[in-house]
């Protein structure tokens, strides 16, 4: 999982075991359907917020607490919102119509979702 890689990378941070549990389980993370990119740079700003607080451990590392991710979490959220509401559709469903991607298409075998079927 991301916090592994993170913690190989920077080598100064500490994941609580809330964060871990928000991560993993929140449903807020999941209806923002992100995509591995937007993962890593949502993680980074989130790093970036720990670190600015400068909380450490003992053993001097930065601490990340799972109100770190929340922020970006409801920040992300918010601009999401912003986007839908300036052009009436999600970034989702903007770039299916466009043709240019489709992210609701789960396979071979799903033509539901199909970018092409009956358009």
């Amino acid at each position: 999982m991301i916090f592994n890689k993170l913690e190989k990378e920077r080598g100064n941070i500490k994941f609580t075991q809330r964060t871990v549990d928000y991560a993993k389980e929140s449903k807020e993370i999941q209806s923002l359907g992100w995509n591995g990119r937007e993962i890593r740079n949502a993680f980074s700003t989130a790093v970036a917020l720990a670190e600015y607080e400068n909380e450490r451990d003992p053993k001097g590392k930065v601490i990340f607490h799972a109100r770190h991710l929340e922020q970006v979490v409801k920040m992300s959220r918010a601009f999401q919102d912003y986007l839908k509401s300036t052009h009436g559709m999600s970034q989702e469903e903007q770039a299916r119509r466009s043709r240019i991607r489709n992210d609701y298409w789960r396979g071979p075998n799903d033509l539901s979702g199909s970018t092409f079927a009956g358009k």
